[in-house]
């Protein structure tokens, strides 16, 4: 699952949350969460992708525009992430 780290920082500053307290609210090390962004986030497993999507508040296509970005698994994978 390879995540879109640019979409993902903007929707950290949309919604105003630092990554510090984000990682805080979806219960990882922020070290953990500083390195995954800074390695591309292609290792934030479904659970993290989720527990991101539903903090940060994204409809099911904006979610898998960020953690799904082979298109033609959006359609399968994208209908899992629940926010």
């Amino acid at each position: 699952m390879q995540t879109n780290t640019a979409k993902l920082r903007g929707a950290i500053a949309e919604r105003n949350i630092s990554k510090a307290a984000l990682a805080e609210k979806i219960g990882m090390d922020r070290s953990t969460f500083y390195r995954k962004m800074q390695e591309g986030g292609g290792n934030f497993t479904i659970s993290q992708a989720q527990a991101l999507a539903s903090v940060l508040q994204l409809d099911r296509e904006q979610a898998a525009d960020i953690f799904l970005s082979d298109k033609s698994h959006k359609r399968d994978i994208g209908n899992r992430i629940r926010t």
